[in-house]
């Protein structure tokens, strides 16, 4: 886990409603999992299981 954190600062963290906004309208626009990995400093894991919790699709791009 400390080597997650150090690599993505928010690893482990719960997701905000602001951070579950956000994502989705970014995923909306198109945007790819590497740059929602930078924005939200969570791992490629994090945000794909994130997406299909929030629209119920997988995220493949």
């Amino acid at each position: 886990m400390a080597q997650q954190k150090a690599m993505y600062a928010n690893a482990y963290e719960r997701w905000t409603d602001e951070d579950d906004q956000r994502l989705l309208y970014l995923y909306s626009q198109g945007k790819k999992i590497s740059e929602l990995m930078q924005i939200f400093a969570r791992n490629k894991g994090a945000i794909k299981s994130r997406i299909l919790k929030l629209t119920g699709k997988e995220f493949y791009n």
